[in-house]
């Protein structure tokens, strides 16, 4: 009897020994890594130095900005607005404006980058012998000291190297002074560098 079984279990051994051998074969799987939008946001850095072009050429005043990134998608920072030009142009003689940003369909890398919505504050003295509001005409003969909130929209480029353009525009409203103008226009063609 042990002549019979023999064979039997000689063959289903083998069957088990040739099943380990095809299932031990090692196969080598070739893995591409991909930089993920995060880690191209680390590599063009967290801080954005910005000066607005359109003020420079249009009205010889400085009006420049630093951004801190705090991830892909939002950002804070401060601008401050200087305008040596004269009395004759009808804006604010120095301004301060904090802001933050809200960046959306930044599907792409380099984060903070593309449409964005910014809300700002501003605090603005000038001039009231040539102050005249554009939006509603008034004026004023005094000079004034006040502070706005408003809303901004726009978009943001920028290319491998972390330099930047970016176009926006936004209005907002002056809050406590009769002297003032009762709205602040905030817009610029800005070119920057992220470091």
């Amino acid at each position: 009897m042990y002549k019979k079984i023999l064979p039997i279990v000689l063959f289903f051994f083998s069957f088990l020994v040739a099943a380990q051998e095809v299932t031990s074969k090692e196969t080598t799987v070739k893995v591409e890594i991909v930089k993920n939008s995060a880690e191209e946001f680390q590599l063009t850095g967290t801080k954005e130095f910005r000066l607005n072009m359109l003020d420079l050429l249009t009205i010889n005043a400085l009006n420049f900005s630093f951004e801190k990134l705090v991830d892909s998608q939002n950002s804070y920072g401060v601008s401050a607005y200087l305008n040596g030009k004269g009395p004759e142009f009808p804006y604010a003689k120095f301004s301060v404006s904090p802001f933050y940003r809200f960046y959306f369909l930044n599907k792409e890398g380099f984060g903070a980058r593309g449409r964005f919505v910014e809300v700002f504050s501003s605090f603005a003295t000038g001039d009231g012998d040539s102050e005249s509001d554009l939006l509603s005409g008034s004026s004023s003969d005094k000079s004034w000291t006040d502070v706005s909130l408003g809303v901004s929209v726009g978009k943001k480029w920028i290319n491998k190297k972390g330099w930047t353009f970016e176009i926006y525009i936004g209005a907002g409203k002056y809050l406590f002074s009769e002297d003032s103008p009762s709205h602040v226009l905030r817009y610029g063609l800005t070119l920057g560098k992220r470091i």
